[in-house]
């Protein structure tokens, strides 16, 4: 956030305390250098409507460079910030927030359907999604484990 922006240095400071106090795998963590606050909307948003095929998207957040970028002046709580961790992760570990069809996530991509609705936009929403239903635990987790085991089997050996 910007420092003399009083406005986003309240969202940032709940934001972070709500992100902080949760249990989040330490992978996810390491893999997010930066969190970066904006009053602006995702200038990509116009595009990204026209891929996913969802009028009036906008992003909430965007990871995978190894910095989360928050828009609209909004906070961010655990699953977004897990979801946007998992673009980092995707990031460090393949270069790409895609992952490789030769990955076991990618094997397990082709023999199971998206985690979620969003999930299925693309297999890297797929995996940021599978992350953040994984960092949840609790019924999330059991759900992953049960309903993808091959997803939940990839996951566990990176998020352990």
């Amino acid at each position: 956030a910007e420092a003399h922006d009083p406005f986003l240095r309240e969202k940032a400071a709940l934001s972070l305390g709500h992100v902080i106090d949760m249990n989040v795998p330490e992978p996810l963590w390491k893999a997010t250098r930066e969190v970066v606050m904006k009053t602006q909307a995702n200038k990509d948003d116009p595009h990204w409507e026209k891929v996913y095929a969802m009028p009036g998207f906008k992003s909430a957040a965007t990871g995978g460079n190894g910095t989360t970028t928050v828009y609209n002046g909004q906070t961010f709580g655990k699953d977004t910030f897990t979801h946007e961790a998992g673009h980092n992760l995707a990031g460090s570990l393949w270069g790409s927030i895609h992952p490789p069809l030769m990955s076991d996530y990618g094997k397990s991509q082709l023999i199971e359907k998206p985690v979620s609705l969003y999930g299925s936009t693309s297999r890297a929403e797929d995996f940021a999604e599978a992350c953040m239903q994984y960092a949840k635990g609790g019924y999330h987790k059991e759900s992953l484990r049960t309903g993808f085991p091959h997803k939940f089997k990839a996951l566990e050996a990176l998020l352990q």
